[in-house]
């Protein structure tokens, strides 16, 4: 019997009851199921399966975390968490505006990250119907300067997910007061290094009192859930006033 048990117990559960059919009415009963000495035999054999917790996947070398909440990016050094799942699973449709909220259009800054370093100190609100074609306007003045020449200390940034091999066009509307000051619109990782991935998806446009639209085009050579685009430079100059609305990120 102890032998015996040591043999079903290397056999899958489905594998024992075909064995246990097979053996003939005094271990099968055709009205229960099973006699008491098929149930003990299982019961033994369940006993043994269920004191095991871990779940290994076969395609694997190892025990498999299924409530793991990060991933490495192979084109990074540092693991990467990823902000929403969406991003990597559903497709978005050619021309469709990956910036939500990117008109300001229900008021507010939702999406954004106005950015602010050193001492540089800055106010910024939305004003409605203050942008093109009657479109809200984010407004940021900038009230003091930071230490820097390149004014990096104030930013209007947007992060998005940027997916390797697709072709992207970015487009904002902007004007500042006074007029005659270059900007920075620029392609970065919103994270350590903080480096660009693409060069040449950015542009330095020269602003001036009224509305124009800025923009650049670029097809992208890399993949990395945590990019943005930054509206920098803005805190060279103290009491300068801007104006950013209707930015737009499609992909082809």
């Amino acid at each position: 019997m102890n032998a015996t048990m040591k043999s079903l117990k290397r056999l899958s559960l489905s594998a024992l009851i075909l064995l246990l059919a097979s053996c003939g009415e005094d271990v099968v009963s055709p009205k229960v199921g099973l006699s008491s000495q098929g149930s003990d035999l299982l019961s033994s054999l369940l006993a043994t399966s269920s004191s095991s917790a871990d779940i290994v996947d076969p395609g694997l070398s190892s025990t498999t975390n299924l409530q793991s909440s990060t991933t490495v990016d192979p084109g990074l050094s540092s693991t990467t968490v990823l902000l929403s799942s969406s991003a990597a699973t559903e497709p978005v449709a050619p021309g469709v505006n990956l910036f939500t909220n990117g008109d300001f259009a229900d008021g507010t800054t939702a999406g954004w990250i106005i950015e602010k370093q050193g001492t540089a100190t800055e106010e910024h609100e939305v004003i409605v119907g203050g942008g093109p074609n009657g479109k809200n306007a984010l407004k940021v003045t900038v009230l003091t300067t930071g230490a820097s020449a390149y004014g990096y200390e104030v930013q209007v940034n947007r992060p998005f997910a940027l997916e390797a091999g697709k072709t992207y066009t970015y487009s904002v509307w902007a004007m500042t007061e006074p007029s005659g000051y270059e900007i920075a619109a620029v392609l970065s990782q919103n994270h350590t290094p903080w480096g660009h991935h693409t060069v040449g998806a950015d542009t330095y446009p020269v602003l001036s009192g009224v509305w124009e639209q800025y923009g650049f085009t670029w097809t992208s050579t890399e993949t990395d859930p945590l990019m943005r685009i930054s509206l920098g430079n803005l805190a060279k100059t103290a009491n300068q006033v801007f104006y950013f609305a209707d930015a737009k990120l499609t992909v082809e």
